[in-house]
């Protein structure tokens, strides 16, 4: 039987790996998209993330009108087959011009399945979380608290 083997966890792993960050080396994280790039056709074109190798799945979300000048922008997590893709992915198009606006690239952090932390069987064939716990040499696993600190950490390194 194919599908994701369900090993039992104790509650305190399961409360541990909830607000477990994980970076993922093939799934990349864009930000700052302008509202007429941020569709799934035109992020895997080949001008833009389709020429760095396969796209196995895309999730955009939508740009919000309500930033203050009227114009959104739209973040999407793309997920690619290798990692050599999205290291390309993102060597390319952190700080590329697009529309006007720049992107922000960056690996993307994946978390840990709710079923699998529930030690249920995902019922989701495409679902984009975790359903094993990842060792630190596999992916890097960041837990939110220290996730914030980096970044309020790398705020004040660039000067507010």
């Amino acid at each position: 039987g194919g599908g994701h083997r369900v090993v039992p966890l104790k509650p305190h792993q399961a409360a541990k790996l909830r607000d477990m960050r994980v970076l993922q080396k093939t799934l990349v994280y864009v930000v700052g998209i302008p509202e007429q790039a941020a569709s799934d056709n035109i992020l895997q074109s080949e001008e833009l993330f389709g020429r760095f190798g396969k796209i196995v799945n895309i999730v955009t979300s939508r740009p919000h009108a309500h930033s203050g000048h009227g114009l959104g922008s739209g973040a999407a997590h793309i997920a690619f087959e290798t990692e050599e893709a999205a290291e390309k992915a993102i060597a390319e198009t952190d700080g590329l011009l697009v529309c006007g606006r720049y992107l922000k690239a960056n690996y993307g952090l994946t978390k840990y399945c709710s079923y699998f932390l529930r030690s249920l069987p995902c019922q989701n064939p495409d679902c984009l979380f975790l359903h094993s716990v990842k060792s630190n040499h596999e992916g890097t696993s960041i837990s939110k608290e220290s996730l914030l600190q980096q970044r309020h950490a790398g705020r004040l390194a660039q000067g507010g």
